[in-house]
């Protein structure tokens, strides 16, 4: 299913602005754009279950939305803020006429530094650092659960995590782009964990970030 999101519309705005070049004195401000971290995408989907299933009709709703911005304060300083919100809807119909829902909702935001290494942002290597809140809940129906012979149940958890990152831009001036660069990143994190994670033992937790298709957008 295709989808046209903010991440295209920002996309052809951009472009359509006449470039002043990424080590202006104008070039004040940076959005990123990633997979998850600029764009509002909307999936829907209807299944009509087959054969001898307890489900007369099955159906999902997602949404995914994820903004975030930084204003360069020093020629090499970035300051930020971000936010991500993700909410998942599975509705399950039975043959008995019932009805059941599983739902997931999660909410991240923080604030973050960015330093690069050069002052032609644009073209330099740079590390970041970041710090935000995140919220997330799951609850499924009794009856979505009984059909495969378990309980319902319910999972919340909150927290703050704390990351850090290292990278580097890649200007696409070559190509006629002066507002664009590409800018792959890598990094680390851990985080605190709260809520029903906590109550059954799981407290803190630290993993590794790969973010391989990332553009920075300055302008």
């Amino acid at each position: 299913m295709g989808n046209f999101t903010l991440k295209n519309l920002l996309f052809i705005l951009l472009l359509s602005i006449p470039a002043k070049g990424l080590s202006g004195e104008g070039n004040r401000h940076l959005v990123s754009v990633t997979s998850a971290g600029l764009g509002w995408t909307s999936a829907y989907e209807s299944v009509k279950p087959e054969g001898k299933s307890p489900f007369d009709a099955v159906s999902s709703l997602l949404h995914n939305v994820g903004l975030n911005y930084a204003y360069r304060f020093t020629d090499r300083i970035h300051v930020g803020v971000f936010a991500q919100s993700s909410r998942s809807t599975l509705r399950v119909k039975n043959r008995d006429s019932s009805a059941s829902t599983s739902e997931r909702n999660s909410l991240a935001y923080g604030v973050f530094g960015l330093y690069s290494f050069h002052e032609k942002i644009g073209d330099a290597w740079y590390a970041g650092a970041g710090l935000s809140l995140f919220n997330q809940e799951e609850e499924i129906a009794g009856d979505l659960e009984e059909a495969e012979g378990k309980g319902a149940f319910e999972l919340d958890d909150r927290g703050v995590t704390f990351e850090v990152l290292i990278g580097k831009r890649f200007s696409l001036e070559r190509w006629g782009i002066e507002d664009i660069s590409y800018a792959p990143n890598v990094g680390g994190f851990v985080r605190k964990h709260g809520k029903d994670f906590s109550d059954q033992g799981i407290e803190r937790g630290r993993g590794l970030t790969v973010v391989p298709v990332k553009f920075d957008l300055i302008f």
